[in-house]
């Protein structure tokens, strides 16, 4: 059955769902039902406050959220429905300096999407707007493109556009079960009883998404609070269009609804609520009124706007809303029911947000992958003890908060920690660990010696941790350092037709002599990189997969849905088994004191993976598997043992590591040294929209294996087309701006790229990045030893594009 004669089932009729029917219904889907258990927006949509701000933190969310300035006005041209649709300009307020530096970054980001933002002073906001008090403002932003919509109005404009289409809507009918079998949704049960068969699930559900995850045994990782806001009565004299506020200190939103005031907040003492404390045929909820908890939203909005003291109020709103552990909207499709697919999560941020997620969605289901790298909002982030509802308690609040908080490089979430950590997590803790966490895991950072820091101080000039790095950077380049890799997405592939599969998903190829290990990736139909990881050859018929920690769902649920023609097995030892990275021109050395294995290069050379004893003081403590591989440059071997003789291992290596003048280092040093080396990140330098020879990966492609394998035909296209932009490591020139991510790229005047990661390697001492050069601005001869130019909060940098890593780029140091 083709995509467009699949019977869609959507459950949920607020604005999520409404555009998402909408949108297959304008692709010419005929088979499109919208299921609502009440009446449509009697969920979230309803009592939204409408705020459309186009500009968010990254690149793919912006071109997400810019789609709505495009759809609105055509929306209500093509229903007839207004939509209440205006662009009133939006007032970004900020009394830190350091917030400033966020909205430089993000100004700067959003010139790339035609959405400029302009820099106001405190007496520049007094002038257009006498009623702010600006006392206590550094300064402002402003933007044109910000507005706002009518939620209600602007669902009806989706609701009589999807009819018109062909789209089915039926309120008051309850999902009560989901039937699946073999992995795939097959039909929803009403309260009603009926059945009806379906092909696609789409949950968008909002409040009660979670629970109708559970269904279909889907986890969707989101719980309610009680959302606040109160309206004014008429303000006379208010200047119209009067702007979206975002008082971001105080965590206020101020909007203006027919002459009248609407203040909200995003406070840290958020209220958490459950759908089951209300009868499930309850819909339009409103809450008890708790003006305790509303005070110091009050006093701040006083504070912002002093004649609102002197204002009464004609509406105190308090309703549900969602949000998601990390503060980001759940989309795609879920890791454990393949035609199930998730919209939902969206954190107040829903109206705003609801034109672009109907049509990636609409895209994404026909299509079978969405339009763009979504990656950041993509379900399959989650693990599945995200979803554990102690973790959302404890987490939902702070994430309440952090939708105003200044978002800091390398920020940690302070609750629902330590839920998973590697056998060695005390002893590092003893070490002087300081822990960030990453995908669940607690991982060390640094470990801080006498008189270093403790703990992860945010700034957005130089980073507390550099000197500490810096230390450990040189240890690792001058004798070594060893590093806790646990949390690494360890795979086990076997059977009959373990090398036939990976043949099949693999780019590169696998079909080599045990023993070896090889660099590859899994791709996409089109071409796009899903992911990158090691294959190990250990068996015959039995492999060692590898890949990145924050990957471990999406990877492991390629995997087996790209493999289940073969007779393999897929095992997921990443909890049962340690990993320590012992690396440095020590490294063979050390290892060769505690293991009889000869490390000498002629009998374990780069990138093969046997099986090692390690003893200490005669006494053998284990057999492990070694690989000899390196993210950080130096010659290493990676320990993969199993958790019950982790810890004897760690100790007998610390205990001889001192003699080799080597020691424990974090994972803020290992991602220097991967800059300096030019190793490629998944997720930041390459993603689903990005193929391989863009990214300089061509070497791990073979497009003359035997029997083909994902992505080769996309690839094939892209040769024929050639291609259009190339991923660059630059290095900045006489200075070292702190390097992130999305800061736009210049060639002589013109904008020619972005970057997608940066930092500085502290062996070289050099500020670097990876960017995306567009070559039909820039010849691609120019680029190395060119001159470009970065925009970093506010000023301009000049960077050098490097024909190779400044780290031993020949790899002599590695491979020795």
């Amino acid at each position: 059955m083709s995509a467009a004669n699949k019977h869609i089932v959507i459950i949920g009729g607020g604005a999520a769902g409404l555009s998402t029917a909408y949108h297959l219904g304008k692709r010419g889907c005929p088979n499109v039902l919208l299921l609502e258990q009440n009446q449509l927006t009697s969920g979230t949509s309803w009592h939204a406050a409408g705020i459309v701000g186009p500009l968010r933190t990254s690149r793919n969310l912006t071109t997400l959220a810019k789609y709505a300035l495009e759809l609105f006005p055509r929306l209500e041209a093509e229903t007839g429905q207004a939509t209440g649709y205006k662009q009133t300009g939006g007032l970004w307020l900020t009394r830190e300096p350091a917030r400033l530096s966020e909205l430089q970054r993000i100004a700067a980001m959003g010139e790339m999407h035609d959405l400029p933002g302009a820099f106001l002073t405190p007496g520049q906001v007094k002038e257009r707007f006498a009623m702010i008090n600006v006392d206590d403002l550094v300064g402002a932003m402003w933007l044109d493109q910000d507005g706002q919509v009518n939620p209600v109005d602007m669902c009806m404009a989706f609701t009589r556009g999807a009819r018109a289409n062909g789209v089915e809507i039926r309120e008051h009918s309850r999902v009560c079960a989901i039937d699946v079998e073999n992995g795939l949704a097959t039909a929803v049960v009403l309260d009603s009883a009926e059945r009806i068969e379906c092909d696609v699930v789409v949950n968008c559900a909002g409040l009660w998404a979670r629970h109708i995850g559970q269904l279909a045994g889907v986890n969707v990782p989101l719980h309610a609070v009680e959302h606040m806001y109160v309206v004014t009565e008429p303000v006379a004299g208010m200047p119209l269009p009067w702007p979206v506020i975002r008082d971001m200190e105080g965590a206020l939103y101020i909007k203006e609804d027919a002459g009248k005031l609407v203040l909200g907040a995003f406070k840290p003492n958020a209220k958490l609520w459950d759908h089951k404390s209300v009868d499930p045929d309850a819909s339009f909820l409103i809450f008890e009124q708790d003006w305790d908890h509303i005070e110091p939203m009050m006093n701040g909005g006083i504070h912002r706007i002093p004649r609102l003291e002197t204002l009464g109020l004609t509406d105190f709103m308090t309703g549900p809303e969602s949000f998601t552990p990390d503060t980001r909207q759940l989309m795609g499709i879920s890791p454990e029911v393949e035609n199930f697919f998730v919209a939902a999560g969206f954190n107040s941020l829903g109206i705003m947000s609801a034109p672009g997620v109907g049509k990636v969605m609409a895209d994404w289901i026909v299509r079978g992958r969405s339009p763009i790298d979504l990656w950041e909002v993509d379900i399959a982030r989650f693990q599945p003890d995200d979803n554990h509802i102690e973790f959302l308690r404890q987490r939902i609040p702070e994430a309440v908060s952090n939708q105003f908080d200044l978002h800091w490089p390398d920020k940690q979430y302070k609750t629902g920690r330590c839920r998973k950590v590697s056998v060695w997590h005390e002893k590092m803790a003893e070490m002087g660990a300081v822990f960030g966490c990453t995908a669940g895991w607690e991982r060390p950072l640094w470990f801080a010696r006498d008189n270093e820091p403790g703990q992860l101080e945010y700034s957005y000039d130089d980073q507390i941790w550099w000197p500490v790095a810096a230390r450990e950077s040189k240890m690792l380049e001058k004798s070594g350092a060893l590093f806790d890799l646990s949390s690494f997405t360890k795979i086990i592939l076997e059977g009959a037709g373990a090398t036939d599969a990976l043949q099949w998903i693999c780019s590169n190829n696998i079909d080599v002599e045990v023993g070896k290990i090889v660099y590859t990736l899994m791709l996409n139909p089109a071409g796009g990189i899903e992911s990158e990881l090691t294959v190990s050859r250990l068996l015959q018929n039995r492999y060692l997969l590898v890949a990145a920690v924050a990957s471990r769902t999406k990877d492991r649920t390629w995997i087996v849905r790209n493999t289940r023609q073969f007779d393999v097995r897929v095992t997921d030892i990443t909890d049962d088994y340690a990993v320590l990275g012992v690396m440095g021109p020590n490294a063979k050395a050390l290892l060769g004191r505690l293991s009889s294995q000869n490390f000498a290069i002629h009998n374990f050379p780069f990138g093969r993976t046997r099986m090692i004893d390690i003893h200490h003081k005669n006494r053998q403590i284990a057999e492990v598997r070694a690989l000899r591989l390196s993210f950080v440059g130096e010659q290493g071997w990676e320990l993969f043992m199993p958790n019950a003789c982790a810890r004897d291992v760690l100790n007998a290596v610390l205990t001889e590591a001192g003699q080799f003048k080597m020691a424990m280092a974090g994972f803020f040093t290992l991602e220097c040294c991967r800059l300096e080396k030019g190793y490629l990140h998944w997720g930041h330098d390459i993603g689903p929209e990005e193929n391989p020879y863009q990214a300089g990966l061509g070497f791990a492609v073979r497009l003359d294996k035997p029997g083909g394998f994902v992505g080769l035909a996309g690839l094939e296209k892209i040769l024929q087309a050639g291609i259009s932009r190339k991923l660059v490591l630059f290095e900045a020139k006489d200075s070292r701006p702190l390097l992130l991510h999305d800061e736009p790229l210049s060639w002589q005047d013109k904008r020619v790229g972005r970057t997608t990661s940066g930092g500085v390697g502290l062996r070289t001492g050099k500020a670097l990045c990876f960017g995306y050069v567009d070559l039909n601005r820039v010849a691609a001869d120019k680029i190395p030893g060119g001159e470009f130019t970065v925009l970093v909060q506010g000023e301009i940098h000049t960077l050098i594009g490097r024909s190779a890593p400044p780290y031993d780029p020949a790899g002599a140091r590695m491979r020795g």
